[in-house]
């Protein structure tokens, strides 16, 4: 977003893991990550 020099960044990724991690059998366990960025980009 923004014009110009300085401009407002947002993002949002969300990983879930392929490989069950769980060495229990009959269980399952898998990596879940949310990442949320904002920030403001100016130029040099």
């Amino acid at each position: 977003m923004g014009t110009g020099g300085t401009r407002i960044t947002a993002g949002l990724l969300y990983n879930y893991g392929i490989q069950d991690i769980d060495k229990v059998v009959g269980e399952s366990a898998r990596h879940r990550v949310l990442n949320i960025h904002v920030g403001v980009a100016r130029t040099f």
